[in-house]
């Protein structure tokens, strides 16, 4: 698949997790392609659970009730997709890896995709606060960016009724 048809597919579908797929939430960024993702603690993701990091500089703590995992993104979405800290994605948990990375990164989660997996019930009950959290932050940034237009327009208008008498404002 293409580059085009891939950024297409990432934003246009609305995944669902599947068998022992989970949705987790971006805690920190390696590097190198390498997330560090923090999902609900299962028994299925327990056995491929690596150590939390234990550095002090770690800005995010994972959620409680959550297990971290260190998870790799393909190919395929690098350079087209960027995934930024508390982003959520949907990743395959990898049982018997014999490498630090515990899973792959299947999907990545916009705001429309979390609204649908939480309206069919499939979103998890540890990420619940946040992704209001996060709603509530997009909703703001939303009304600023609408403000900011509003006074652009008015300061605009003004400017051109000043500088053309024969204009008018409604």
């Amino acid at each position: 698949m293409g580059r085009r048809r891939t950024t297409q597919a990432a934003l246009q579908s609305n995944p669902e997790p599947a068998g022992t797929q989970c949705i987790g939430k971006v805690l920190e960024i390696r590097g190198g392609g390498l997330y560090v993702v923090a999902v609900p603690s299962t028994d299925a993701v327990a056995s491929a659970a690596a150590p939390a990091p234990s550095d002090p500089a770690s800005a995010s703590q994972p959620p409680a009730g959550t297990t971290t995992l260190l998870v790799s993104m393909p190919s395929k979405f690098q350079k087209l997709i960027w995934v930024k800290k508390s982003n959520f994605v949907i990743i395959e948990p990898i049982a018997d890896s014999t490498t630090k990375v515990k899973g792959e990164i299947l999907h990545i989660l916009f705001a429309d995709n979390i609204k649908y997996l939480q309206s069919i019930g499939k979103w998890p009950a540890v990420f619940a606060t946040g992704s209001a959290q996060s709603e509530r932050t997009a909703t703001m940034r939303t009304r600023t960016r609408a403000a900011k237009t509003r006074t652009m327009t008015t300061i605009c208008s003004s400017t051109e009724t000043e500088s053309h008498p024969t204009l008018t404002t409604i």
